[in-house]
């Protein structure tokens, strides 16, 4: 066990192997559909074990990732996990030294991935020790609500990316909070995958409201950002009235026709509060196919919008060169690995990550920010995925075992897997302490 003592509360954590671990500490709780309400440190707060999963249902990549068990779900709080190494701990500020005389480290905070309807921060492939041992780094994975209860859309009732929000109240927890953890909240990287990556467009496009007088975050990580996927106000309120005339109907078994209107707002608003979780996720689940790409995400007049407050930033933005290939090979079925199905990944690939990411880069270089990109092309002999959507994740996060079932890296060497993970911890670490993306070797 090893502990971390501030001004109002003692948190216990685990330690192995160099690594100080607080995990499933509750930063925020929240009413269904209300915005989160942030949590202090107070009195003895309990790190050793797994947090919860925000609800949801299986993954549509379960089969090329490997499936997550003995997770909890719940609803109501957010949490975070904390990965420090186990020297610096007990420090208070970002320019005093501890008693070991150990500086504060850079903070490197992931959030996950999942299409904004899976996922979460505890999964424990999303382990970060070695990302701690290798880059002296300290390491907060965040969760944050998902689907219709993170994206529902109905601004005029307070109903507007509340998932986004909890982003940023966990972003404002760590500035407030990691320092006694070893961390320095002046030297913050944000790095995330997939939806994850697209958050961080949103928290850049929505930097101004939230980093004054000063940033929550200094450099960001987007891998395989599904930039060219957005949803509008009016294509949200259109999504938001199908899930509550949904709702509806799986609450009283009534035809969908007699649903609450937009004019029946205390109704509607009764119903949300009402439903079952597994109700709610079946209203989802029945409108998911309403929008290309994600049906809920956050919904911003321009997600690639660069304010000037983020001019600053350091930003490095990277996609996998079949990224696309998880998706539409799922789709094509036996087309999938004829040309036409090697074509189609390739058009997608474009749309979605790399043309569309390279002009996003564009834009933030054109807007003052330091920008460096990469492309990801190795991938495991004979896979017929290639170089995939999430084939980096395993270099990064967890370790070789966490892995062995993930399709994507089937034929895979471990001497392969070491040498792709030393490219990839190098590059993200490097990069959280200096600013500098040395190049990956895959």
């Amino acid at each position: 066990m090893v502990e971390v003592r501030t001004d109002r509360a003692t948190v216990t954590g685990t330690h192995s192997e160099g690594v100080s671990v607080f995990r499933g500490l509750v930063y925020a709780t929240y009413e269904r559909f209300k915005p989160a309400v942030p949590q202090p440190l107070e009195g003895r707060v309990d790190g050793t074990r797994y947090g919860t999963l925000c609800p949801q249902r299986s993954s549509r990549l379960a089969a090329l990732l490997g499936d997550v068990e003995g997770l909890s779900v719940a609803e109501g709080s957010l949490c975070l996990s904390v990965y420090a190494p186990d020297t610096i701990l007990g420090q208070t500020s970002s320019v005093s030294l501890d008693g070991s005389g150990h500086p504060l480290k850079p903070v490197m905070v992931w959030i996950h991935g999942g299409a904004y309807l899976t996922g979460g921060s505890e999964d424990p492939r999303y382990g970060a020790e070695r990302l701690v041992r290798t880059g002296d780094v300290i390491v907060v994975k965040i969760s944050y609500r998902l689907g219709a209860s993170g994206y529902l859309w109905d601004p005029a009732s307070g109903i507007a990316n509340l998932g986004l929000g909890d982003q940023w109240t966990a972003l404002e927890w760590i500035h407030d909070n990691i320092a006694a953890f070893g961390g320095d909240p002046h030297e913050v990287t944000i790095f995330a995958q997939s939806a994850g990556a697209h958050s961080v467009q949103a928290l850049i496009a929505t930097f101004a409201e939230h980093c004054r007088p000063e940033a929550l975050f200094h450099k960001a990580i987007l891998q395989s950002a599904p930039v060219g996927l957005s949803l509008s106000p009016r294509a949200a309120s259109r999504i938001t009235r199908a899930f509550m005339k949904r709702l509806f109907a799986i609450c009283s078994q009534a035809p969908a026709s007699t649903s609450p209107s937009s004019s029946q707002p205390l109704r509607a608003s009764a119903l949300l509060q009402s439903a079952s979780m597994d109700q709610l996720l079946d209203a989802q689940a029945s409108v998911a196919g309403m929008h290309t790409g994600m049906t809920f995400m956050p919904v911003l007049p321009d997600c690639t919008h660069v304010p000037a407050e983020a001019s600053g930033l350091k930003v490095v933005v990277g996609y996998a060169a079949q990224d696309a290939s998880p998706f539409v090979l799922n789709s094509l079925g036996r087309l999938g690995g004829t040309f036409v199905g090697r074509g189609v990944v390739s058009l997608v690939t474009r749309m979605l990550f790399s043309s569309a990411g390279l002009r996003y880069a564009a834009k933030l270089r054109a807007a003052g920010c330091q920008v460096d990109t990469y492309c990801i092309s190795w991938a495991p002999a004979g896979s017929r995925f290639g170089a995939c959507h999430c084939i980096e994740l395993p270099f990064i996060l967890g370790d070789f075992e966490d892995w062995t079932h993930a399709e994507m890296l089937q034929g895979m060497t471990r001497a392969e897997f070491d040498a792709n993970s030393a490219s990839c911890l190098h590059s993200w670490t490097t990069f959280a302490r200096t600013g500098h993306f040395p190049p990956l070797s895959l």
